[in-house]
This record gives C-alpha cells, structure tokens and sequence, in this order.
C-alpha cells in the first residue's frame, strides 16, 4: 500500500506523506525555543507572591483601649487587606495579574503590551494602596472617644504591600524602557 519515494520517504497511494514521513518532517524541524524569563520577570512575578502574603498580614491594627478589651474576649484588633475594603483587596489582584500575565508568558506567545500593562498596573496598585492608606478610618470620629480609646494605625501588611506594588512598578518601568529600545533600535 505504501510505496516510497525517490528520495526515501514514502507516500500513501493518495500522494498524501505517510505517518513516518509526517514524524520525519517534524522531528527535523528545530524546536522552537520557549520565552526565556529576564531578570525583572522574576522580580516582577516574586512581587505578586509577595503581595499575596502581604494581603493576610496585618494592613490596620487598632491600638487603646478599645484593642485590649477586644483581645480580651479574644476577638483580632487588626484588618487584613480583605477585610480593609476595596482599596485593601484589589491592588493584590493587580499585582496577581500581572504576574500572572508574565508567567503565562513562559507558556504561550509573549504579549508585545506586557511592559504597559505592566507597569500601568503596578502603578494603579500603588495609587490604591496610598489611597487605603490615607484614608485610614478615625477611630475617634467611629467611637466618639478619645484617641486613648481606640486608634487605628497602618500595619505591617500595608508597607509590605506597598513595598512590593512599588518594586513591581520599578521593574515594570525597567521593562517598558528595554522594550521602547527595542522598538526604536528594530525601525
């Protein structure tokens, strides 16, 4: 049924290439090489991580006496970024996203906007965390107490947090300069 070709490779008796000639052709090929992940990937991709335990660590933590009587009953004196509203939560997801978007680039096609996007997100996620920050609630308008009462003060989530957005921003910036170089020394 099949015969072979002058050149060694056989054919079905429809002129189609057989199996052997198809795993021949493809195993000639070159294997294409996959993204290679830079240096300011990784940084970028640890600063997600990053941001997601900083996300449970503690954004807000409430100080007087307000906090003692609330450890006393055993109740948390602090607020994660999940419990610090919309401002606490999303620049996470910002920063997930965009690490996301980088290790899906070892994967699949890289994205020609990945240094925008990059960087554009990074920046939202470090507006937003100055925003939460800024806008921490005033224990004593809440209470109608002194602040001996009960005061809230930002917490160790909230820098790492903003450390992170900041470090994802820097190399997000590092990375849209090297591919604006990129654009300027192909044309």
């Amino acid at each position: 049924m099949l015969s072979g070709g002058s050149a060694g490779k056989s054919t079905s008796p429809r002129g189609t290439p057989a199996p052997a000639a198809i795993l021949d052709r493809v195993t000639d090929t070159p294997p294409s090489t996959p993204h290679q992940t830079t240096l300011p990937e990784w940084i970028g991709v640890s600063a997600g991580a990053v941001a997601v335990v900083a996300s449970f660590l503690p954004w807000f933590t409430l100080s007087g006496t307000l906090a003692d009587q609330q450890k006393t009953l055993g109740l948390r004196s602090w607020l994660t970024a999940w419990g610090a509203g919309f401002l606490g939560w999303f620049p996470t997801v910002l920063l997930v996203v965009v690490a996301a978007v980088i290790v899906s680039q070892r994967f699949a096609r890289a994205l020609r906007i990945l240094a925008p996007l990059w960087l554009t997100l990074a920046v939202v996620a470090i507006a937003m965390i100055l925003l939460r920050w800024i806008t921490v609630p005033d224990a004593t308008k809440l209470t109608g107490q002194s602040p001996d009462y009960a005061s809230f003060h930002s917490g160790v989530g909230l820098y790492v947090g903003l450390v992170a957005a900041v470090v994802s921003a820097v190399t997000g910036l590092f990375a849209f300069l090297a591919a604006q170089k990129q654009v300027s020394s192909a044309e």
